[in-house]
C-alpha cells in the first residue's frame, strides 16, 4: 500500500508543479478567465500563424506575427467576445495592433465594442461605413481609437512580411450589405488569403478581372447558397478554402457549394466540424494544422 501511494504521488506531484508554472506564467493575462481552449495540438509562442476561431455564427481569426505582432479580423456576435478574449489570453497577446472589419453586420462586428473595452487597440480599419451601420456602441468605442478607411485598388504595408491589397467595395454602397463587404488579399511571408467578408454573387462576379488569386480563400457569407458566382474558384484558384460563421447543426453551408469545393480539388475546412482552423506559415509556404 505504501508503494501504490507513493507511485501516486511520484506520478502527480510533478505534473503539479509544471501545471502551477504554466498557470503562474499565464495568470497576468487570463487570471479573469475560468478556462482556456484547448483546441490546439501545437505550441504557438513564438511562431507565425493564423487562427480562424470556431464561433458558431460568429467570424472572426488572429493572425499572429513571427515578431509578436497580433491582428483581428472581425469581432464575432456580443457572446463571441469573451472566446476571443481566451483566445488572445492563450496567445499571451497583450493588444492588438490592427483590427479589420469586414461587415457591419452582427456576426461579424457585435463583440468589437466589448473588445475595445478589454484590450489595447492600435488601429481599426474597415470600409467606408455610416455611424448607423457601424453601431452606435460599436461607434463610440471606436472613437478614441486611430481609423482608417480602406479603399478598393489601394495596397497597404503594415509590416516587413506583411501587407493587404483592398478589392471591395469599390465605392460606398448604402443598405446592401453584401455590396459594401470588405474583400481584402492579405499577404504575409509570400502566402496569400482571401478575405471576403459576407460578400453576394454579384459583388464575386466584380471581382472576376480583378489579380484574386489566393492559397487561402474564406469563402463568401458563410457558404450559404449562391455565395459565389460559377467561376470565382477557378479565379481565385486557391489550395485551401476555410468555411466559418457556421453554426454546428445548422442548414449552411450549402451542400453544393461544399461539393464545389471538393470538386476542384481543394482542401475544405470548417470550424463547425472541426473548431478552430490552425495555419502556421513559414517562408513562402504555409502548413495547416488539423485540430
Amino acid at each position: 500500500m505504501a508503494f501504490k501511494q507513493n507511485f501516486i504521488l511520484w506520478i502527480f506531484v510533478p505534473f503539479l508543479i509544471v501545471a502551477g508554472a504554466t498557470m503562474e506564467t499565464l495568470l497576468p493575462v487570463t487570471h479573469y478567465f475560468d478556462r482556456l481552449p484547448i483546441n490546439t495540438k501545437v505550441d504557438l509562442k513564438g511562431k507565425a500563424a493564423i487562427r480562424f476561431l470556431d464561433l458558431g455564427n460568429g467570424v472572426s481569426a488572429v493572425l499572429q506575427t513571427e515578431e509578436g505582432h497580433h491582428i483581428l479580423i472581425d469581432g464575432g456576435e456580443d457572446q463571441s467576445a469573451l472566446m476571443i478574449l481566451k483566445e488572445l489570453a492563450m496567445l499571451e497577446a497583450q493588444r492588438l495592433d490592427f483590427v479589420f472589419l469586414t461587415t457591419p453586420k452582427p456576426e461579424h462586428m457585435g463583440g468589437f465594442g466589448i473588445l475595445t473595452q478589454t484590450v489595447p487597440i492600435g488601429k481599426i480599419a474597415y470600409p467606408h461605413l455610416s455611424a448607423a451601420e457601424f453601431g452606435l456602441d460599436a461607434y463610440e468605442a471606436a472613437k478614441s481609437i486611430p481609423r482608417i478607411r480602406l479603399k478598393a485598388d489601394q495596397t497597404y504595408i503594415l509590416g516587413e512580411n506583411l501587407s493587404i491589397k483592398v478589392f471591395n467595395p469599390r465605392e460606398p454602397v448604402y443598405g446592401v450589405v453584401g455590396e459594401q463587404s470588405l474583400v481584402f488579399q492579405m499577404t504575409y511571408r509570400g502566402t496569400t488569403i482571401l478575405f471576403t467578408g459576407d460578400i453576394s454573387e454579384q459583388v464575386t462576379e466584380k471581382l472576376l478581372d480583378l489579380p484574386i488569386e489566393s492559397d487561402i480563400l474564406v469563402i463568401p457569407n458563410h457558404a450559404k447558397k449562391n455565395s459565389f458566382h460559377t467561376d470565382f474558384l477557378q479565379k481565385v484558384n486557391p489550395k485551401v478554402a476555410v468555411i466559418t460563421g457556421v453554426k454546428k447543426g445548422s442548414s449552411s453551408p450549402d451542400e453544393s457549394i461544399v461539393e464545389q469545393l471538393y470538386e476542384s480539388w481543394i482542401d475544405v475546412y470548417r470550424t463547425d466540424q472541426q473548431g478552430t482552423i490552425t495555419v502556421l506559415f513559414s517562408n513562402r509556404s504555409f502548413e495547416v494544422i488539423r485540430p
